[in-house]
């Protein structure tokens, strides 16, 4: 998991990234996606009209559809790439950027001194923490992220069937507010999620 001084350092050093690897990263922080899932993304799979991204089972690793809300700061990310290619965030040769490790280096060499040993999926661990700290609770992080057990293992999983659209389109906008106030320093402009236990 990222600090949030790491965070902040992630998000400006992926900013002297050239297009779509900053924006591939700076998607990876705001929807908490799968590596592959983002870097992979082909415009017939957003709406961008409602807001969301529907990513189908056979391309999620828990093989389960996932709808994402996409916050107010993704979703101009995503409107300020040229549609020019069947992906969102292609290569020069138009295919889905694939070189990670490549990104991984350059961002590692921009980071400060002292940063630990990260990966991408950080990231997800980060929001996911992100979330909670908000107040987001654990069955509407576990939605967002589409992660698959903890609450909704065994018979819950099996009955529970409510979508949590609202709840999730909530978090990831309180989220996204958290994320653009920490990279901006900028005073907060988050909404405390808190339950109705």
């Amino acid at each position: 998991m990222l600090t949030d001084l790491e965070l902040k350092a992630l998000w400006h050093a992926a900013g002297g990234l050239e297009q779509p690897y900053k924006e591939f990263v700076h998607l990876l922080i705001l929807a908490g996606q799968r590596r592959n899932e983002v870097s992979c993304l082909p415009w017939n799979e957003l709406d961008l009209d409602k807001r969301l991204w529907t990513l189908p089972g056979s391309r999620a690793k828990n093989g389960h559809e996932h709808t994402i809300p996409l916050s107010d700061q993704a979703l101009a990310i995503i409107c300020s790439l040229p549609r020019t290619r069947e992906f969102v965030l292609p290569s020069i040769n138009g295919i889905p950027i694939n070189s990670h490790g490549d990104v991984k280096d350059r961002l590692d060499a921009a980071m400060p001194p002292g940063t630990l040993h990260w990966v991408f999926h950080d990231i997800r661990r980060t929001v996911a923490s992100g979330m909670a700290r908000l107040g987001v609770n654990l069955p509407v992080i576990e939605k967002c992220i589409n992660h698959v057990g903890g609450s909704f293992g065994g018979i819950v999983g099996i009955y529970q069937r409510h979508s949590f659209a609202d709840e999730k389109r909530s978090a990831m906008q309180a989220w996204a507010n958290f994320v653009e106030s920490l990279v901006t320093d900028a005073p907060p402009n988050v909404v405390q999620i808190r339950s109705a236990n």
